[in-house]
């Protein structure tokens, strides 16, 4: 066999391998997951993802049309670099697959040529059609964009990131991350209402003063992946902003980093992750802004397929968690909560 062959086969058989992985439990017809007594394929959890998406986005559809009239625009920063739908191993997953992703959080089974996901997803999330011109999108690590001005933005949407809030050496990260401080300081001149999610959640906790810390264990550095269950902490069942918010929240939480809270800071602790103390939900409300550390804008289905590609020992009890409960509630209250903040901002300029 001469080297070219011998290269080639062995590119083959390492492709074939990752497609095996990733796909191994979406393909068995007899791998099911047990919700209210039925058992269900993980293509038939995935239709059922779909349907609670489209649900939820014409609730909140109606909430966006009720509270952000035309000529005003939401604002939605993305501060990602590729992010999970920009890995090279997505294209290892089967396409139907992706299809059922793909609509559950962009509401398209395929997304048009060049076209962001998530961009798609924050649209979908806040209860935009394509191509309504109140939601808007400024791309931070695009050196070539300007962000816009913000006389007719009326919310802004903070991302996630590949990028540390605290002790980042690269960069292009660095850069981005100044240019989207920029951006925090000048809506805050406004008060313009605010939501921010994992990084973006950091970024404007650390805006107004709080500690970023590293999350460790007892080995050391950890990053967080997959869904963890946080706890509303007694305060936060009495605030006014969380009482629409389930009793159990499930995040997906995919962090290095969080948000430390003492007694002296700003905002209230809606909700901590016990076994750490981390605040994962604060309303900062002097500042009209409210920070979540996880990430609530992700549907059951890129869970299940991020997990997959991302674990391996323990992916069938992960992913039957993601289906059996119920992550995408937090989606169902916060974007028509933050929505009707900025539909009490309208009233008050």
């Amino acid at each position: 066999m001469n080297e070219t062959v011998r290269i080639l086969n062995s590119t083959i058989e390492v492709e074939e391998a990752k497609k095996a992985k990733i796909n191994k439990f979406w393909r068995d017809p007899n791998f099911k997951i047990e919700i209210d007594g039925e058992a269900l394929t993980l293509k038939e959890n995935a239709t059922r993802a779909v349907i609670q998406a489209k649900e939820i986005f014409e609730k909140t559809k109606e909430v966006a049309n009720e509270e952000v009239p035309e000529g005003k625009f939401i604002l939605y920063v993305n501060a990602t670099y590729k992010g999970l739908m920009g890995s090279g191993d997505i294209k290892y997953v089967d396409k139907d697959r992706l299809m059922y992703v793909n609509e559950e959080d962009t509401g398209y089974k395929e997304l048009e040529d060049g076209e962001n996901f998530l961009d798609a997803n924050m649209r979908y999330c806040l209860g935009f059609e394509k191509g309504d011109s109140r939601f808007k999108v400024f791309h931070g690590f695009d050196p070539d964009e300007v962000a816009p001005d913000l006389t007719d933005c009326v919310g802004v949407v903070f991302s996630g990131s590949e990028a540390n809030v605290l002790e980042e050496s690269i960069p292009a990260r660095i850069e981005m991350t100044d240019k989207i401080r920029n951006l925090i300081k000048k809506s805050k001149v406004e008060n313009i209402p605010k939501l921010g999610l994992c990084f973006g959640g950091q970024l404007l906790s650390n805006e107004e003063g709080l500690e970023i810390g590293w999350v460790k264990d007892k080995k050391g550095e950890e990053r967080v992946a997959g869904m963890q269950t946080i706890k509303l902490t007694n305060l936060g069942k009495s605030d006014q902003l969380s009482k629409d918010f389930p009793e159990d929240i499930q995040i997906a939480q995919n962090h290095g980093q969080e948000i430390r809270f003492t007694n002296d800071s700003k905002g209230t602790v809606l909700a901590t992750f016990l076994p750490t103390g981390a605040a994962e939900i604060i309303n900062f409300e002097n500042s009209n802004t409210i920070v979540f550390q996880g990430h609530i804008e992700v549907g059951k289905n890129k869970l299940s397929m991020g997990t997959s590609i991302t674990e391996e020992d323990k992916y069938p009890e992960n992913i039957a968690r993601i289906y059996q409960e119920n992550p995408v509630k937090m989606r169902e209250a916060v974007f028509p909560i933050f929505l009707k903040s900025v539909g009490e901002y309208i009233k008050k300029q």
